[in-house]
């Protein structure tokens, strides 16, 4: 039910617990700080769905730029992933346990993506992701059995992303 909660606006929570907005405010900000915590604490196990999104660097308020500057909701200049892209690494496991992480710009390294997950893993689990090559090092590390879904597929057999897919469109 906390989790629903945080999804609703405090005007809306705040009759809920027939407390003033602003009250309901700060509950939601305590209430996610708690959960931040106790994320970081509680490593991923069983089945693990890892996947990377990339979102515009934002650069709003800098003196310089080291690009020209864009307006609003344009997309790059360059094609593909590139380092005006801030590359975010997804993790959800089958207990719902959610790793939203930024580890780079442009296409990741394989060592960062270790270092991300490093301590956030159990060893021997299952990892799910897409074909991205450097994901093999990261099941060699861990030691965990690897699924990887094949580009242009949704799934192979039983395995797929959608958990980690969802929660990505979620973030942004």
């Amino acid at each position: 039910m906390i989790g629903k909660l945080l999804l609703i606006s405090d005007c809306k929570a705040s009759p809920l617990f027939d407390v003033l907005k602003t009250t309901a405010f700060h509950w939601r900000h305590k209430v996610m700080e708690a959960m931040k915590r106790y994320a970081l604490q509680a490593p991923l196990k069983e089945e693990i769905q890892i996947d990377e999104t990339y979102i515009i660097l934002n650069m709003k308020g800098m003196k310089s730029l080291p690009r020209k500057a864009k307006k609003r909701k344009k997309s790059s200049e360059k094609r593909g992933v590139n380092n005006e892209d801030v590359c975010v690494l997804t993790a959800i496991d089958s207990n719902d346990q959610l790793l939203l992480e930024v580890i780079d710009q442009g296409n990741p390294k394989t060592e960062n993506i270790i270092d991300t997950l490093d301590g956030r893993i159990q060893m021997n689990q299952t990892i799910i992701t897409d074909s991205k090559s450097a994901y093999i090092e990261v099941a060699k590390k861990f030691k965990a059995t690897l699924h990887q879904i094949p580009s242009g597929f949704h799934r192979n057999g039983q395995y797929h992303l959608g958990s980690a897919q969802s929660s990505e469109n979620a973030a942004q």
